[in-house]
């Protein structure tokens, strides 16, 4: 049986029923995700490189962590001018 229609992890090499596909295409296994260099971006709900990886105070029960894409267009963050760190207006107080 050909593989060219199975989705191979790109961490692990197997063949996989279950993966997900990183906003730079990739896909890996979800046994492989937590370890690959990538996190899951709350706000579009997709996972990125680290390097993209940005910590926002979105509210009083702790942080959470956001892409690039988001920062630069999710119209709810801001950089606080005096610390440079990222908030989420929606949870201004």
């Amino acid at each position: 049986m050909s593989n060219e229609y199975k989705n191979v992890c790109e961490v692990c090499g197997e063949i996989v029923d279950d993966w997900v596909e990183t906003s730079d295409g990739k896909i890996i296994c979800t046994d492989c995700i937590d370890d690959s260099g990538y996190f899951w971006c709350e706000y579009c709900e997709t996972y990125h490189p680290e390097d993209e990886a940005n910590t926002v105070h979105a509210d009083r029960y702790g942080d959470t962590l956001v892409c690039n894409d988001c920062v630069n267009t999710d119209s709810n963050l801001y950089t606080c001018a005096h610390c440079e760190a990222i908030f989420d207006e929606r949870y201004r107080s």
